[in-house]
């Protein structure tokens, strides 16, 4: 009776040293995994491809940069600030002639939503909704749609040579 409530002990202690390496691990990558329709990335990232750059004018710190980048074979946008942290807007669809990209925090935070026009040298925009004012498509959860579309971007994005 001892040796197997030893052994019960052994197997509880080892199941609960999994339980908390668990949870741990999803504490640590929480933000990012409640991002849908992108990815949090670490500041030596360097896309495979920079289709072309902007900048945004205006109440963003200085050195906030976005890219159109190729991203597994795919077209993205890709964000980052001056300490070299970002995110990639993986969720991309067409209107008219523009390019959209977007990713958001579902029921935690906010939704992005960027516009790029087909020709490069025209200025795109990115969008910013607070949590709750947005909600995913039926059919299509990654793609974020606001209750109240803006008819201005937030930001504009002003293409760099």
């Amino acid at each position: 009776m001892i040796k197997i409530n030893i052994y019960l002990g052994d197997v509880m202690k080892k199941t609960l040293v999994i339980l908390i390496s668990f949870l741990v691990a999803g504490c640590t990558t929480m933000g990012s995994a409640m991002l849908i329709g992108g990815s949090v990335v670490k500041d030596n990232f360097k896309p495979s491809k920079i289709l072309a750059t902007y900048k945004p004018p205006g109440n963003m710190p200085e050195s906030t940069q976005y890219f159109l980048i190729e991203h597994r074979g795919k077209p993205a946008m890709y964000g980052k600030d001056n300490s070299g942290a970002g995110m990639i807007y993986q969720k991309h669809w067409i209107e008219g002639d523009k390019d959209y990209f977007a990713a958001a925090f579902y029921g935690h935070g906010q939704a992005f939503i960027f516009f790029i026009p087909f020709d490069r040298s025209q200025e795109g925009g990115l969008f910013v909704y607070e949590n709750g004012s947005y909600q995913g498509t039926p059919g299509d959860r990654l793609r974020p749609m606001p209750y109240n579309p803006k008819s201005e971007p937030d930001f504009r994005l002003i293409p760099q040579q």
